[in-house]
């Protein structure tokens, strides 16, 4: 004889055809619930991705200006000793390839601790960026002008012989002596004195700027703003 246990058990059965509707409803929204997961998932790495990108652009243009400033003069927004050292290099080794003339110009501006005593360093400043204004103009696009330090700049002239190297400094020393610099109410007047040396093969920079210092040198003790070559 079934005992009630069984009976109330074989009563409370489900049917067959009602339990496999709501299996198949709660597989359905099982899988409902991984694709949701998954598509999130999916988005939120595509998200991530995305920022990571941004974040790498972003760091890859800051790590860009800041090679690009380690070669500029802050001042005057030239290049400055490391980059004219870099981009002499590339003029000799296309001299040496060409066989073309190649020359560079060490200018100094005269006195000028007597202006930053006087006016005050922003009025120095002033004066540095009217000159690297001035000089640059008169250069052509060949050409790379350079603050290397203090009041010191230096001009490399691609496919230029020293003679005309000299006449071109010639010409802008005449015109910047026939000019003034003004500043906050103030007429200020530098002149600026040049050495100029054509590269020999062979040399090393440093001997090429040691012989335009040289020549530089000379011109200060024939009382400045002058035009020497060595």
């Amino acid at each position: 004889m079934p005992s009630v246990t069984a009976g109330l058990f074989r009563r409370s059965r489900w049917p067959i055809g009602f339990a496999r509707p709501l299996w198949l409803a709660g597989a359905s929204l099982l899988l409902i619930g991984f694709a949701a997961h998954y598509y999130s998932l999916r988005r939120t790495v595509r998200r991530r991705t995305q920022d990571l990108s941004a974040s790498v652009s972003k760091l890859e243009a800051a790590n860009r200006e800041l090679e690009r400033l380690a070669r500029v003069d802050a001042v005057t927004g030239l290049g400055n000793r490391q980059s004219f050292y870099e981009e002499a290099a590339r003029e000799i080794e296309r001299a040496k390839r060409h066989g073309g003339p190649l020359s560079l110009t060490l200018v100094d501006l005269d006195r000028f601790k007597d202006v930053n005593d006087r006016f005050g360093h922003l009025t120095g400043d002033a004066v540095f960026q009217a000159f690297a204004e001035a000089l640059e103009a008169k250069l052509r696009k060949s050409d790379f002008l350079a603050r290397i330090g203090g009041d010191e700049f230096i001009a490399l002239l691609p496919e230029t012989t020293g003679d005309n190297a000299v006449l071109l400094i010639r010409r802008i020393l005449k015109e910047w002596s026939e000019s003034e610099v003004e500043q906050g109410g103030t007429r200020i007047k530098v002149s600026f004195s040049t050495g100029v040396a054509h590269y020999q093969n062979d040399a090393s920079i440093e001997e090429w700027i040691r012989r335009a210092d040289a020549s530089l040198y000379q011109s200060k003790s024939e009382g400045r703003g002058k035009v020497s070559a060595g």
